[in-house]
């Protein structure tokens, strides 16, 4: 039998034994109710707790629209089309509309391409689109001090904008529970003065997340920022693990968001099979297995499946920007910032492997393997490398659990 998993933007392949059996694990998925169109028009007409959008926007005057840098662009650049349109139907033109495009990579801004893109989709003017750099001191202002001690420092155009409409993807984060919504302004539209701060708080303190499940104390910061900015109303894409957009949730902005954080809850719910000797898996690809947290979030997922002594073989790819794991050379933000950041999640994720009772960790990745291997992990090129490297033989009477997406699953309690 000849095994796919998704790593990176493309597959790794490899033979598996033909007596080995394989149960495959999928999170339990919601069919599409709709096309595109429709679930934005529904949710748009439909908001939660507040009124619909046409009556909260009509002739609205200097409205920021705030949306992710090359995350899901075909989707996101699909929806601001469709939500500029139906503004400037409703009285608003585009000299009183701009985009920010966020960044909570930490890695650089949003490219000219893409920004030429967006700006051709939607129909504005693309100095009407700014790309937020978190290193940029001239795009810095003052926000105000957060209830956990440290300075916001962020994009001035959130402070200019009379209007905020946010429009995001939600989906499981390692440290900031879901993407979108508060995520979108901390970190997305924070200066690395701010990030820096509460990396530091974060590392000392060891302040984290569930693991991605949107519960209220996931990514403090953001929901503080979410209350005291004007964002109005917010615009939520949930999509499953092959990338289909199956619902829109849309409406008060911390409001909607988290009934968007429900319905990813729900699809993430995988069937309660009992732990295993042998678990395959991919965290899905990109986005997912782009940075580290990708790999924390997948790696807490296959230990709950897999028995004392048994054997993971995961597959995420960490090209980390295409440096591999070094921050060597980058401009935006300074360095510190992501050696900081990666720290902290290798040492989070080497804390999870050590604390899983003997489990054998194979890893196919970019990282160096020496960072592999500081992980208690075993460094593998490939999936057919991992899979020669396990050191238990393949046991015919046990299936082994494949999963092709490791970080859009949740085992119920």
């Amino acid at each position: 039998m000849e095994l796919r998993l998704k790593y990176g933007r493309g597959e790794q392949n490899a033979l598996l034994p033909p007596f080995m059996a394989v149960k495959e694990l999928r999170s339990g998925g919601i069919a599409p109710l709709s096309s595109l169109s429709r679930l934005l028009a529904g949710s748009l007409e439909k908001p939660v707790g507040i009124h619909p959008f046409d009556s909260v926007f009509r002739r609205a005057k200097n409205l920021l629209i705030v949306m992710p840098a090359d995350f899901y662009p075909h989707i996101l650049s699909e929806i601001a089309s469709q939500v500029v349109a139906r503004l400037q139907h409703i009285g608003v033109p585009p000299a009183e509309i701009r985009i920010l495009l966020a960044d909570s990579s930490y890695s650089k801004p949003a490219s000219r391409d893409s920004i030429a893109g967006l700006a051709q989709k939607t129909g504005l003017d693309p100095e009407r689109i700014y790309t937020h750099c978190t290193g940029d001191t001239a795009q810095r202002d003052y926000f105000g001090d957060s209830r956990q001690g440290f300075p916001f420092y962020g994009n001035r155009l959130l402070l200019e904008a009379d209007e905020l409409l946010l429009i995001g993807v939600v989906q499981p984060h390692l440290l900031w529970g879901m993407t979108g919504g508060p995520e979108l302004l901390f970190p997305g539209c924070m200066h690395e003065e701010t990030l820096l701060r509460a990396c530091d708080l974060l590392c000392r303190e060891n302040h984290s997340t569930d693991g991605g499940t949107s519960v209220p104390g996931a990514n403090p910061a953001g929901k503080e920022l979410l209350k005291a900015l004007p964002a109005t109303f917010s615009i939520n894409i949930v999509v499953d693990e092959t990338g289909r957009v199956v619902a829109v949730v849309s409406g008060k902005a911390l409001q909607a968001y988290l009934a968007a954080a429900a319905w990813m809850d729900q699809i993430r719910n995988s069937d309660s099979s009992p732990p295993g000797s042998l678990t395959i898996a991919s965290c899905g690809g990109s986005p997912f297995d782009d940075q580290l947290d990708g790999l924390g979030l997948a790696l807490n997922n296959t230990l709950a499946l897999t028995h004392p002594g048994g054997d993971i073989v995961l597959l995420a790819r960490c090209a980390m920007n295409g440096r591999a794991g070094s921050t060597t050379g980058e401009k935006y933000p300074a360095r510190t910032l992501r050696r900081r950041l990666e720290q902290y999640l290798l040492n989070r994720i080497r804390g999870d492997i050590r604390d899983a009772a003997e489990k054998n960790v194979f890893l196919v990745s970019e990282l160096p393997d020496a960072t592999v291997r500081s992980l208690q992990a075993t460094p593998c090129r490939s999936l057919e490398q991992a899979i020669g490297l396990l050191r238990r033989g393949f046991n015919p009477n046990e299936a082994a659990r494949v999963i092709g997406n490791a970080c859009m699953i949740r085992i119920p309690e």
